[in-house]
């Protein structure tokens, strides 16, 4: 990471999928985390079955444990768990550190609320019920194998492949985003120089973020550790 925290350093703004640091998104991301109706009265008979199996073989509580949560915050919980740290940490909350640390101003390319709609169009009950069956630490190890071998490439295809992501679900939750975020990102960059942290599986592909601005005449090289 020692090149990256050399380059966080020469910029003066630091942009994010979500500004957390605004007290009024991670109100909104508290919010949201819980359901407007509980699992149990939107969820069918086999997928309520199927989620109360999910939940025990992982060992994170029961339905009526997490009745209140939506299924999006349930994956987030299972991913967390599977991960198989006791004391996560994320880059996100270390660069925001250090931005608070040298008064660098936070921004993010998008609102909680914006995220939130985007998951919710991308995947039916069915389809997230059927991905929370997939994530277990074998499929969590590797990706923090790609991650940790700057293999972007790799991370993304890990990604597009799975059953779950069908074309309609890739264009909502990578494309359509990556889209958005290229039209913003070089005002932002013309008014000061700005370090960008976002997911690295919007980098990669036709229409990721680096081909994009290949395509619309930026210069674009990798800074590897």
């Amino acid at each position: 990471m020692l090149q990256a925290t050399e380059a966080f350093a020469k910029t003066s703004k630091l942009a994010l999928e979500i500004n957390m640091v605004d007290a009024n998104e991670t109100l909104m991301a508290q919010q949201l985390a819980m359901g407007k109706e509980p699992l149990s009265k939107t969820l069918t008979a086999k997928q309520k079955a199927d989620l109360e199996a999910i939940l025990k073989k992982n060992g994170i509580g029961t339905l009526a444990q997490l009745d209140a949560f939506t299924l999006e915050t349930v994956m987030s919980l299972l991913f967390m768990k599977s991960f198989g740290c006791q004391d996560l940490k994320f880059y996100e909350m270390e660069f925001l550190a250090k931005a608070k640390e040298s008064n660098k101003p936070i921004v993010g390319l998008e609102k909680v609320t914006e995220q939130v709609e985007f998951l919710n169009q991308s995947f039916t009950d069915d389809e997230l019920i059927s991905y929370l069956q997939e994530i277990d630490t074998k499929m969590c190890s590797e990706m923090v194998k790609l991650y940790t071998n700057q293999d972007i490439e790799g991370l993304y295809q890990m990604m597009i492949a799975d059953k779950s992501m069908s074309a309609s679900t890739q264009k909502i939750l990578l494309d359509n985003r990556n889209l958005k975020w290229v039209k913003a990102i070089p005002e932002m960059m013309q008014k000061e120089s700005t370090f960008f942290a976002f997911g690295a599986a919007h980098l990669p592909g036709e229409k990721g973020v680096i081909n994009l601005l290949r395509q619309a005449g930026y210069s674009v090289k990798p800074i590897m550790n």
